[in-house]
């Protein structure tokens, strides 16, 4: 009686493995494990592209909105740290990326905030994912000025006025620089704005002389109405 349930426990257990061998093989193939975690991402501000690599700013909110201690992040890599606690407007409206179509040179521009001045832009050049030059421009003139394929930036500080309700105000020159290949100061430019202004050029230096505006800054013909930034 035993060795029958023995052998029939056998036949069952070789018929199953039969049945599975010929089971019909499915359609779909075998779909292998991936790693599903994402790869670390910036914390911070996105503004913008760099080629192919994402640009953070993170930073450290305080009054007024304003951001201190910046870092910026190309990709994972940290391009740039802010170390003298400088204030900032950190928005894609008040940051600007400007990638030159030779080599590998772009410029990074940030807002920094100088009251009870004129805000400046903080700009980064950028080459080969290092940055090996800051600048820090007056913050008005952002437009290609000439039409040669390059920007030109920067501005005049402004100055109190010398007396109510007149147009007399103290001499500010301005300084304009175009981002090339090269970070370059424009006299040429620089010198016939501050004429157009002010009717006569007295130096680069900002000195304590009261002069009459001939125009206002927003009117002066060689400017366009979408010039500022």
């Amino acid at each position: 009686m035993n060795k029958t349930i023995n052998v029939s426990v056998v036949l069952c257990f070789v018929l199953i493995f039969i049945l599975s061998c010929n089971r019909p093989k499915s359609n779909q193939s075998v779909v292998p494990l991936v790693d599903t975690i994402s790869p670390p991402i910036a914390k911070g501000t996105f503004i913008g592209m760099l080629k192919d690599d994402s640009v953070f700013v993170s930073s450290q909110t305080i009054e007024n909105d304003w951001q201190t201690n910046i870092i910026v992040y190309l990709g994972n890599l940290v391009l740039y740290k802010e170390s003298d606690k400088n204030l900032f407007h950190i928005s894609r409206s008040n940051t600007k990326i400007i990638q030159l179509n030779t080599k590998d040179v772009a410029y990074i521009l940030l807002t920094q905030v100088d009251v009870p001045a004129t805000d400046k832009w903080l700009i980064l050049k950028v080459d080969n994912k290092q940055v090996i030059d800051t600048y820090i421009v007056i913050k008005q003139i952002f437009k290609d000025m000439d039409n040669d394929g390059f920007f030109e930036i920067g501005g005049r500080e402004f100055t109190d006025a010398a007396c109510i309700d007149c147009d007399s105000i103290y001499y500010s020159p301005f300084k304009i620089f175009k981002l090339n290949q090269t970070f370059e100061f424009d006299s040429v430019l620089s010198k016939e704005l501050t004429i157009r202004l002010y009717g006569t050029f007295l130096g680069f230096d900002y000195n304590d002389t009261i002069l009459k505006e001939q125009d206002s800054f927003d009117s002066l013909s060689i400017f366009p109405k979408d010039l500022h930034p």
